[in-house]
């Protein structure tokens, strides 16, 4: 297995409200140099939205294990998401040098772990 060997995998979810997609969609219909990145394919998935989270739901059970748990984060504010997404890969990479005191944990409003159990106030991905 890859893991044995010392690979490290992280799997990412973002994930953004029905109400957020909507207002984005709706942005980018308003706005001419946001317009290019809609497609039909927008319009159809926002009615299978609940279909869709019963689907995402189904992977984090079937996928995840307890070496790649699902990271799932709150995407409605994308500056947020982001930086929590790197808090995370920081705090589970173990590299020369770290300082554990520098990295601040995750936002558990943002992040949310699944296959693993509940945050334990260091991330701890590889436990």
């Amino acid at each position: 297995m890859l893991v044995d060997d010392g690979m490290l995998f992280f799997k990412f979810y973002l994930n953004i409200s029905k109400e957020t997609q909507e207002n984005r969609i709706k942005d980018r219909e308003d706005d001419p140099l946001k317009s290019w990145k809609l497609s039909e394919l927008d319009y159809k998935s926002m009615a299978k939205y609940h279909e869709y989270e019963i689907l995402r739901d189904k992977m984090f059970n079937i996928s995840g294990s307890q070496h790649a748990p699902w990271c799932e984060l709150d995407a409605n504010d994308k500056k947020r998401a982001r930086l929590n997404a790197v808090r995370y890969l920081l705090l589970n990479i173990p590299y020369e040098g770290k300082d554990t005191t520098v990295i601040t944990g995750v936002d558990e409003k943002i992040v949310k772990l699944h296959n693993k159990g509940t945050y334990n106030g260091k991330c701890n991905h590889m436990a």
